[in-house]
């Protein structure tokens, strides 16, 4: 097992043990009047609820090798073996618990991450971007998430193969500049996945304090301050 597919189990057995509402009961809780945010199953929703969510839900929560191949194919560099390892476990989401006996084809069993308001991107959403944005200026770039209100977290692609690559965190308005002069918020995605594995471990067993929190980000991060920020407001 890799080290990323490790971390992203660990933060789906949390997910459950702390009953993360699933991806329909995060987007029905944006669509008043409906009930709190919460975990859901079909059984519960009504007929016009299913149809939203039927009609909102209609990426796949993961990703088949060949379907990541054939989506990244624009993509003018190498994707990193982490790339490949979470799509294959989640596409813009993440699965909640680990049981082997679950749909794991149901948006059901799926959670948003890092959370609903910044969640991971799909992989059509991020080559979609890529080539509306990227393509011209930067196409190393790729983007995975958006990190607050007006940055966005790009994975750096190489030319070679590799096991992991640096994430960089950009100004929306500034995805035209030399890469040069960006900033590395987290070595890779692995780290990036550990760090809140460690964090969401600690919020669950009562030992979370804002000090621990900051030694964790400073573990496996970069050192940026504003990256702190946004990762100690997140569930």
């Amino acid at each position: 097992m890799s080290v990323i597919v490790d971390a992203i189990k660990r933060i789906s057995v949390i997910a459950e043990q702390r009953n993360w509402p699933n991806i329909p009961g995060e987007f029905l809780y944006t669509c008043e009047p409906y009930p709190p945010c919460k975990r859901v199953i079909p059984e519960d929703l009504s007929e016009e609820q299913l149809e939203l969510v039927d009609n909102y839900c209609n990426s796949k929560p993961k990703l088949t090798l060949s379907e990541i191949e054939e989506l990244a194919a624009p993509y003018r560099f190498s994707l990193p073996q982490e790339i490949y390892d979470l799509y294959q476990i989640g596409n813009g989401c993440l699965p909640i618990g680990d049981a082997k006996n679950k749909n794991w084809d149901s948006v059901y069993n799926y959670c948003y991450f890092p959370s609903m308001a910044n969640p991971l991107w799909t992989l059509a959403d991020a080559m979609s971007a890529y080539r509306s944005l990227l393509l011209e200026f930067n196409p190393e770039l790729l983007p995975l998430c958006s990190y607050g209100e007006d940055k966005t977290l790009y994975m750096l692609g190489s030319k070679k193969f590799q096991e992991t690559v640096p994430l960089i965190w950009i100004y929306d308005h500034s995805i035209s500049d030399d890469i040069a002069s960006m900033e590395v918020l987290w070595p890779s995605l692995t780290n990036m996945m550990l760090a809140y594995a460690e964090r969401s471990e600690s919020l669950c067993d009562g030992s979370l304090t804002e000090n621990k929190e900051k030694i964790i980000y400073q573990k496996y991060s970069s050192g940026n301050e504003l990256g702190w920020y946004e990762f100690s407001i997140v569930r």
